[in-house]
């Protein structure tokens, strides 16, 4: 495999995310000639393993071989659900139903400090600042992101069930976790104040 080839395969490896051959192309300073010969390279290397190289609308991304997808989600998919925890899910939600929605907001339907639930949801990119309300303090306002529907198997908003349906299955989970212990306790650590991406201008704010 010749070098270019090793560094897209690389670039692909740390982005995680899709990457246009255009930006590599002009960060490069190679030719889109170039640029497709150790794309073909790595598509052809990738053949049968269990990563594949997706091309959609000239961008590059490693994908999950179908022909090995169940097993591998049959190892994952316990192991993300454990991750997500039960605040986790619910602040999640609430903000997919009443967004833009701002912290205090939250916390309010909850009853609970939801600091750290949303400060995680920000780092997994399941939900994002998207503007700031008109409002003393101008509090940050929290929307749901494309991270929301791809986790939650939705293809648009609309598709949510029916909110009170959903909070009493939230409800019976909750329930669940008391009793088996499934999912982790993130909120215990949220006497440690504040995250950094409320202070300031740390959040990138979407108008």
């Amino acid at each position: 495999m010749n070098q270019l080839a090793n560094i897209i395969e690389g670039i692909l490896l740390l982005a995680g995310n899709s990457v246009s051959k255009e930006d590599i192309q002009e960060k490069l300073g190679v030719k889109e000639k170039a640029i497709n010969q150790a794309v073909a390279e790595l598509k052809e290397k990738y053949t049968d393993c269990g990563m594949i190289i997706v091309e959609v609308k000239d961008k590059l991304q490693f994908a999950t071989n179908q022909k090995y997808a169940d097993d591998i989600s049959a190892v994952l998919n316990p192991i993300k659900e454990r991750e997500f925890s039960q605040s986790m899910l619910e602040v999640s939600s609430i903000i997919a139903y009443k967004q833009p929605i701002t912290r205090l907001e939250v916390e309010t339907i909850r009853g609970v400090s939801s600091e750290y639930a949303i400060s995680s949801l920000v780092k997994q990119k399941i939900i994002m600042a998207v503007g700031r309300k008109d409002a003393v303090g101008k509090p940050y306002l929290f929307g749901t992101t494309e991270t929301f529907l791809k986790k939650f198997n939705l293809k648009d908003i609309s598709e949510l069930p029916n909110y009170d349906d959903l909070m009493e299955k939230l409800k019976e989970f909750e329930s669940e976790e008391e009793q088996n212990e499934v999912f982790l306790s993130l909120d215990e650590d949220e006497s440690e104040g504040v995250p950094d991406f409320l202070e300031g201008e740390d959040v990138d704010v979407i108008e």
